[in-house]
């Protein structure tokens, strides 16, 4: 989450309403407060991305020596996938210059301590959470990924996302499985025999005995499924 004071806050808006043909971190600064064009163009990704500034890092390229002016400004004119950015550099006394930068997210994620094959169910014990950077804004993370099914060739230290694996199956087609439904403080349980197989979160039908219709839940733990329809919590 963002962590701005109210002034700094309403400073980055005022940047991004200002600067709606392209964004110019520091057209709207100058007026509010003593802020540097490289701040400026962190703050404004920050706020674009909704990620804390202090978390940011950029890798200026031909830019990391130059010597700012106040007067300086940064307008972004376009963004690329990883995190790519493409500026123009304007300042009172130069031409402008068009140069590429970086940006990047340091965030915790769940690391892989050996490789990992498909097929595999995640154990606690393969993954340790690591500080690491992410060029890019954030990327989808699995808070617990521990019993999740490996999708693919996994190496060592590689950082968890969701692309790198499927939820649990939970169901398996003709096992007995249990009914739920709730609504407030009243529960009902059936049992019955699934006609498919799910995964978690996903739709399982089932047949219980006097019934001609089957039943379709939502697979929520081994064996378990939530029953759909009005009332179901």
């Amino acid at each position: 989450m963002i962590s701005f004071d109210s002034r700094r806050a309403f400073l980055i808006l005022s940047v991004l309403i200002l600067s709606f043909g392209g964004w110019s971190p520091t057209q709207a600064a100058d007026s509010l407060e003593n802020i540097s064009p490289q701040e400026a163009f962190v703050q404004t990704v920050a706020l674009k991305w909704q990620v804390d500034a202090s978390r940011m890092k950029v890798d200026w390229g031909r830019l990391e020596n130059r010597e700012w002016k106040p007067q300086d400004s940064i307008k972004i004119r376009s963004e690329s996938k990883r995190g790519w950015f493409v500026v123009l550099v304007e300042g009172l006394d130069v031409d402008p210059m068009a140069a590429r930068v970086r940006a990047g997210v340091i965030d915790t994620s769940w690391v892989t301590v050996r490789n990992l094959v498909p097929g595999e169910v995640l154990k606690r014990e393969d993954v340790l959470a690591k500080e690491q950077l992410f060029w890019g804004p954030p990327q989808d993370q699995l808070l617990e990924p521990w019993g999740y099914e490996v999708r693919r060739k996994i190496a060592v230290d590689t950082a968890l996302l969701e692309r790198h694996l499927m939820a649990p199956e939970l169901v398996a087609t003709g096992e007995q499985i249990t009914l739920q439904w709730t609504q407030g403080s009243v529960s009902v349980a059936l049992r019955g025999v699934a006609q498919n197989s799910a995964r978690l979160g996903e739709v399982v039908r089932a047949r219980v005995e006097g019934r001609r219709d089957l039943l379709h839940g939502i697979a929520v733990k081994k064996g378990v499924a939530r029953l759909q329809g009005e009332g179901s919590e």
